[in-house]
């Protein structure tokens, strides 16, 4: 981000939000416009404990969605139904949309065995992807799952 306030870039995309007040000092002009990006899970239900979709289901619940976009994408975002944006012509929403709820998590966690365990949570580099998942692994610790976060280039 010191390259762009710097002058050594003309155009920035996908800022943090954090960064947003830098930019507009250094001459930028930001405009916050509704993408069709979203931010997901991935699970790799070959091994366990993600091959019972309890634990998938106890991850889901556990993750304060409102909370990383209060905290951490300081309100530039929005709650997402599906992996189609609400404003696409093919949106539909999700037959299960996952609301905060760790009573639910920490039940199914014991349901399929598992209430504790430590995995790798990959993250791709951006910098408000790393924020997401370290909210994400404060949320899972809340629950007693330890997640490391792995970072990693898009190959």
């Amino acid at each position: 981000m010191q390259n762009a306030i710097d002058n050594k870039f003309d155009l920035v995309q996908q800022p943090s939000p954090s960064s947003f007040e830098k930019l507009e000092k250094a001459g930028f002009e930001v405009e916050n416009i509704p993408s069709g990006g979203s931010a997901m899970l991935v699970f790799n239900t070959m091994n366990p404990p993600f091959d019972d979709v309890r634990v998938r289901q106890a991850i889901m619940y556990a993750i304060d969605v409102d909370g990383i976009i209060e905290k951490v994408m300081e309100g530039y975002a929005k709650s997402a139904s599906c992996v189609i944006p609400n404003s696409d012509k093919f949106y539909k929403r999700a037959s299960n949309v996952y609301i905060h709820n760790m009573n639910k998590a920490t039940q199914l966690l014991q349901e399929a065995g598992c209430p504790q365990f430590r995995f790798n949570l990959l993250n791709f580099g951006e910098d408000w992807g790393y924020s997401v998942s370290a909210k994400i692994k404060t949320d899972l610790f809340a629950l007693g799952l330890q997640a490391d976060i792995v970072t990693s280039d898009y190959d």
